[in-house]
């Protein structure tokens, strides 16, 4: 049996007699008409897909832009959280350094008043005020401050604490441990 072309596209086979008869293979007009079909189906296909993608682009949009709406917030809300605690620690911080400043002062008016005999009732008044206001700027700072901050406030307050003391024993006449008191300023 022998193949064939001819010039016009068609196949053929010939039989061992040579007659020529076709035994069924695709001739190139069919398989064209194949292939139209075929790529009937994939545009039709692709617009089918192209059409669901566009609905669901469509209802998932919105889904999608509440979502990246609610990042935002988040990210927006504990950026406002850390600015606040940072502020809360600012001030805390501040009114705890110019209570000690205040304390300090204070302090070294009293042992110089002390020691020139002008220290009154009204300066005790002031300093015992300004020791309360100390003690709740430290209490309110430890409740937030950092460990770096508390180590560095306890040192000022320990200092601050034996001014304190130092100064009600010369106030109270006992300017060293174990002597007499001497009297006290009258006011």
């Amino acid at each position: 049996m022998t193949m064939g072309v001819d010039h016009g596209g068609t196949a053929s086979a010939s039989g061992p007699s040579g007659s020529g008869v076709g035994i069924g293979i695709p001739q190139r007009a069919s398989v064209e008409a194949e292939l139209a079909r075929v790529t009937d189906v994939d545009d039709a296909m692709a617009s089918m897909v192209t059409g669901v993608v566009g609905v669901l682009g469509t209802l998932l949009a919105p889904v999608l832009a509440v979502r990246v709406n609610s990042r935002q917030r988040a990210r927006e809300e504990a950026a406002e959280g850390a600015r606040r605690r940072f502020e809360e620690r600012r001030a805390s911080y501040t009114a705890m350094v110019r209570a000690s400043a205040q304390l300090h002062t204070l302090l070294k008016d009293a042992v110089h008043r002390i020691s020139a005999g002008l220290y009154t009732d009204e300066d005790r008044a002031h300093l015992e005020e300004a020791r309360r206001e100390h003690r709740d700027r430290y209490a309110e700072a430890q409740m937030i401050a950092s460990g770096r901050v508390l180590e560095a406030s306890r040192s000022v307050n320990q200092v601050l604490a034996k001014a304190d003391a130092i100064a009600k024993r010369v106030d109270r006449g006992h300017p060293r441990a174990g002597r007499r008191p001497r009297p006290r300023a009258s006011s």
